[in-house]
């Protein structure tokens, strides 16, 4: 993926979950390729979770996810392995939840100069991702290899739509995880942004934006 355009979604949910990265490159084919990265802490709820406490440990051996010391999320981690995976793949853009992640984005901006969005995580600034991957889903023109963890997250979502036809994400339940696809949702949104894989980024003069 070197040398190609990358647009960078994150998805950090709260201190004791799942967080997760995916970085997306405009193909061939009209579509992108995904990488996903995967934290989950090593002592985190997974571990009282009866359906899904066996799966973590094989997809951490697989290299599908990392482990992270201690109950909650290493954000200190986190961070590093973002900035390795931007200095092999420079990012465009960094998009992700205002919510939880305000506080990265800023450190990403502030000390290394990382160009970010923080966004709503609603169906007004989600609407246009999520039927475009829907779309790249049934073109087959949306490459990631078969991630177990994120097949895993992308079959535990529901896609629910308002009363004006704008669709967003919603989990099962509270112990099935989307991170992986919300974090390619939130890729995806800055790819748009930016129009698709042009060599001229609107990111290029631009700072950090909360919207």
């Amino acid at each position: 993926m070197t040398g190609r355009s990358c647009y960078a979604g994150l998805d950090l949910g709260v201190t004791g979950d799942m967080a997760a990265l995916a970085r997306v490159f405009p193909n061939e084919l009209g579509g992108l390729d995904l990488l996903p990265k995967f934290w989950v802490p090593k002592e985190g709820r997974w571990k009282h979770e009866k359906l899904n406490k066996e799966r973590y440990p094989l997809w951490e051996q697989q290299g599908y996810l990392v482990f992270t010391e201690g109950e909650a999320t290493d954000f200190n981690q986190v961070e590093t392995d973002i900035l390795e995976l931007h200095e092999s793949t420079p990012f465009r853009v960094l998009t992700a939840d205002r919510a939880y992640a305000t506080h990265l984005l800023t450190r990403l901006f502030n000390n290394h100069d990382m160009k970010v969005d923080g966004i709503p995580q609603g169906p007004v600034s989600l609407n246009e991702a999520m039927v475009r991957f829907e779309s790249m889903m049934l073109d087959r023109t949306l490459r990631h290899e078969n991630h177990a963890v994120l097949d895993w997250n992308i079959a535990n979502a529901t896609v629910k739509t308002t009363s004006t036809g704008l669709m967003h994400l919603v989990k099962s339940s509270s112990t099935k995880r989307i991170d992986g696809l919300a974090a390619t949702i939130n890729a995806i949104v800055g790819w748009l942004k930016d129009g698709g894989e042009g060599d001229d980024s609107i990111y290029d003069e631009r700072g950090i934006l909360f919207l």
